[in-house]
């Protein structure tokens, strides 16, 4: 038997069929009114604040994205609630529109809650949002609040480039703020892993700016805090990078709880508020934390409080660096150490203005504290009264704790230690220079420091170091370019002598690193132990020959080279005398059109800097360019100009580049750059023997 259908009665079957299997499309992708998930992963566009009323319903999946319209305000908090669909998938929360509209604004007062708050899940992107939360009455307010508690591990948790401002909560609440993640509970162990907040700004906040924290926070010795070590490492993988944040009355940024969190380039500052303590940044609890290139100033706090300060390393942290920060004109000191604190490092930083010291210690002279460093910084302060060992109360010495190699500098006179160093605590202090400290506190039961006295009678010998960016300096920088040398100075951006380290130039600053000057400075310190070396540094990257003419003119850096290294000479005054003039540049000349003309033009800066020094045998000294891939016929015409000074100019030397290596196919790497300054210590050397009667 056949069938045959007619083709009216074939065309009724489809549609009866596509109407079905669309229907069937349509149901698995319902919501039931917002509360029940679907498998798909959706985009909510919100426009209007009916758009935001209904987000608020909704359950989301993995994988979805809430994009609120650029230039539009909404109002009400936001408490975000996920499905188990595809738990690994983030949630991207963030904006959509024209970038030439603000931010969205979401504005709210909410008690006990954030503007956006996430419980008990992770798996949340959060950027480009502007969030308030604003009241009459202060009371526990955030603007973004993470809380989990007794619910296990929760992971992938990002905040990005959000203005969060306004929040009207507890003056001296740790637990309330601007950003802020916490965990409650003691009955399930509760971890967060992979946090980055990045790029945020954070401001006009009554409580923490941004704030990390567990409950599990305590060494078992510490009974006041609980015995569960599980709360040390409540937070795994964190980094806090990039947030300017200000105007907090409490503290800028706390990290508790976490393991080997990094915390960089942050701004944190000012902070004039005068109703509660709290320090710029400090963790608490933590194991490996490194902290390194943030700012921390203005910190103004209730007066004779130690807590309004730069950086506080609190209790039971084990481990912590503090590197590369800068800290400046806060009320009180730029570091505060806590008890129970094992294992912290101070190096490489800058303290500048501090009101009434440098290091704080808030434990009494008992040993729960040990293996500190406190080694390579530079402390200056232009206050009277200064200590340097700052004591409130009760006095609180150093413990185990070393002193190595650091500048001390009491603008003001009349410092005292503060507090004794007392090396029967297990104190070190040891080849530190001190300036200004008052010769009656000065203990004589420790080794003697480099006393400032002792060189600054010693005669300045002065280096310009001048060319392009092989000079300036393009090598990585590493711990022993940070490392000064007691006799080497170096005049800086505001045309001051200060203690050299690399980078010692500053004609790019988000560029340069090391170059060859400081090691030719230390070197021939080390050969001359009668004199000080001071580097005016006049090095301009990417110039060529022409710009070192009177009038020339760098577009690249807006920087007039000849007259400006002309002006650094002369500001050098009566400092000391110019002994020399390190030249490295002519990669901008190794054009088929400059490359001729070069070699008269350096004859020609040659005389001028001599005529400007009123010295006609001042040493010049001539780099090779590096020779890190084939020469153009260029190159080689400049190389041939370089090679030849000596024969053709008298008091001069060439330095060969053989041998050393590149970062870029252009610029030395840090250990080249180094040994090119050797290079050239030692051919000043021989100009000197070379000359001497």
């Amino acid at each position: 038997m056949s069938w045959k259908i007619s083709n009216v009665t074939g065309r009724f079957i489809h549609a009866i069929a596509t109407a079905l299997l669309l229907a069937i499309l349509v149901a698995g992708c319902a919501t039931d009114g917002g509360t029940a998930a679907t498998d798909a992963a959706s985009v909510f566009r919100i426009a209007a604040q009916s758009d935001y009323e209904d987000a608020k319903q909704k359950i989301y999946n993995g994988g979805d994205e809430i994009l609120f319209a650029r230039g539009r305000s909404f109002a009400g908090e936001f408490s975000l609630r996920r499905s188990d669909i595809r738990p690994d998938a983030v949630i991207r929360i963030a904006d959509f529109g024209p970038s030439d509209q603000p931010r969205p604004v979401i504005r709210t007062d909410i008690e006990g809650m954030g503007v956006i708050d996430i419980r008990d899940s992770g798996g949340w992107t959060i950027e480009n949002l502007e969030l308030i939360n604003e009241s009459a009455a202060r009371s526990e307010r955030m603007g973004i609040h993470v809380f989990a508690m007794d619910s296990g591990f929760h992971k992938d948790f990002v905040v990005r480039n959000c203005l969060v401002h306004d929040i009207t909560g507890e003056p001296g609440n740790k637990d309330n703020g601007g950003i802020i993640f916490r965990v409650r509970g003691n009955t399930v162990p509760t971890k967060f892993d992979n946090i980055l907040l990045e790029n945020n700004e954070v401001h006009d906040i009554s409580g923490v700016g941004i704030r990390i924290k567990s409950p599990w926070e305590a060494d078992p010795s510490d009974t006041r805090q609980g015995t569960n070590e599980i709360g040390r490492h409540a937070f795994q993988n964190v980094i806090v990078r990039g947030n300017r944040v200000s105007n907090i009355t409490k503290n800028a940024i706390i990290v508790a709880s976490a393991d080997s969190p990094l915390v960089e380039y942050n701004v944190m500052g000012p902070n004039i508020s005068t109703e509660v303590p709290g320090n710029s940044f400090f963790n608490f609890a933590t194991d490996n934390a490194l902290v390194q290139y943030n700012e921390a100033f203005g910190n103004t706090g209730p007066a004779d409080d130690p807590d309004r300060g730069g950086f506080d390393a609190d209790w039971n942290a084990r481990n912590t660096v503090f590197q590369y920060n800068y800290s400046h004109d806060n009320n009180f000191a730029f570091a505060i150490m806590r008890r129970y604190h094992d294992g912290l490092r101070i190096h490489h930083n800058i303290s500048e203005n501090e009101r009434y010291g440098f290091i704080y210690y808030g434990f009494p002279s008992e040993n729960r504290i040990s293996n500190i460093e406190v080694s390579n910084n530079t402390f200056y302060s232009k206050h009277p009264g200064m200590q340097l060992f700052v004591s409130v109360g009760r006095v609180r010495n150093p413990v185990n704790t070393s002193f190595v190699d650091n500048l001390f500098i009491f603008a003001a006179g009349g410092a005292t230690w503060g507090a004794e160093p007392k090396p029967e605590l297990g104190n070190i202090f040891d080849n530190n220079l001190v300036f200004g400290l008052d010769e009656d506190s000065y203990s004589d039961t420790i080794d003697d420091p480099l006393r400032a006295g002792s060189d600054a009678d010693k005669p300045l010998h002065i280096f310009v170091l001048a060319g392009q960016s092989n000079m300036s300096g393009r090598g990585e920088v590493g711990d022993i370019d940070r490392t000064p040398h007691p006799r080497v100075l170096a005049l800086n951006a505001n045309d001051e002598w200060v203690v050299a380290v690399d980078p010692v130039h500053f004609d790019k600053p988000d560029r340069t690193g090391v170059g060859p000057g400081l090691a030719f400075a230390k070197e021939i310190a080390e050969q001359n132990p009668g004199i000080r070396v001071g580097l005016v540094p006049t090095a301009v990257g990417g110039s060529p020959i022409e710009t070192w003419a009177p009038g020339g003119y760098h577009e690249r850096t807006g920087l007039h080279p000849w007259d400006d290294a002309v002006h650094r000479i002369e500001v050098t005054g009566q400092a000391g005398e110019i002994k020399a003039v390190l030249w490295h540049q002519g990669e901008s000349d190794s054009s088929p059109a400059r490359a001729p003309l070069y070699e008269d033009r350096l004859h020609d800066l040659i005389r001028r800097f001599r005529e400007l020094v009123g010295d006609e045998h001042l040493p010049f000294i001539v780099g090779q360019l590096g020779q890190f891939k084939e020469w153009s016929d260029g190159r080689r015409v400049v190389n041939t100009a370089h090679e030849n000074v000596p024969t053709m100019v008298p008091y001069t030397r060439f330095v060969s580049s053989d041998g050393l290596t590149d970062t870029d196919g252009t610029h030395f790497d840090a250990q080249s750059a180094r040994e090119l300054g050797r290079r050239y210590a030692e051919a000043y050397a021989d100009i000197q023997q070379s000359t001497t009667p």
